[in-house]
């Protein structure tokens, strides 16, 4: 019997994949995105061209966040709001992620409803939830655009095949 191997045990030569690596926004800044750097620097190690990019100091994300986090804070009561940023930044990564894996749009706009209450204990109503809706639909319309921008930007230098979020098959490195 002949020994094949699969795509996980087949051996690649290191430099025919590029490798992006991404933090997106809304990561607690508290420190350099060292999961990231650590990985960049065992794959470089190991002959592989990587790129890291870290979304969190890209300005058009902070306005997004800035704005989630204002039409929140017009929502919720000033005695309800407690920690504010530190817990609100769960509510808007679990909004993200509701976003992300959503089907139908009333059980979106209640799962949004129901993340703000069971971190705040206030009830938004369906018109607030689907104003923060809104904002989470704008970041990822400006997440796209901005990758697609900088593959536009450097597809001219180099072309590999992109993340398939980008729909597309080249992306500069």
């Amino acid at each position: 019997m002949a020994n094949v191997q699969t795509p996980i045990t087949q051996k690649k030569s290191p430099g025919n994949e590029k490798i992006l690596l991404v933090l997106l926004p809304f990561w607690n800044p508290l420190i350099p995105p060292m999961g990231i750097s650590c990985l960049k620097s065992y794959l470089r190690s190991h002959g592989y061209p990587v790129k890291t990019i870290d979304t969190n100091i890209n300005f058009q994300f902070r306005e997004v966040y800035d704005n989630y986090f204002n039409c929140l804070e017009q929502y919720i009561p000033a005695n309800k709001r407690g920690n504010f940023y530190n817990i609100g930044g769960d509510v808007l990564r679990n909004h993200m992620m509701a976003h992300l894996n959503h089907e139908n749009e009333k059980e979106y706009v209640n799962l949004v409803k129901i993340v703000v209450y069971q971190t705040f204990f206030y009830d938004i109503d369906e018109g607030q939830a689907a104003e923060l809706n809104k904002i989470i639909a704008g970041f990822y319309t400006r997440l796209e655009e901005y990758f697609l921008r900088r593959r536009n930007i450097s597809s001219n230098l180099s072309a590999v095949n992109s993340p398939p979020f980008l729909k597309s098959d080249s992306f500069k490195i």
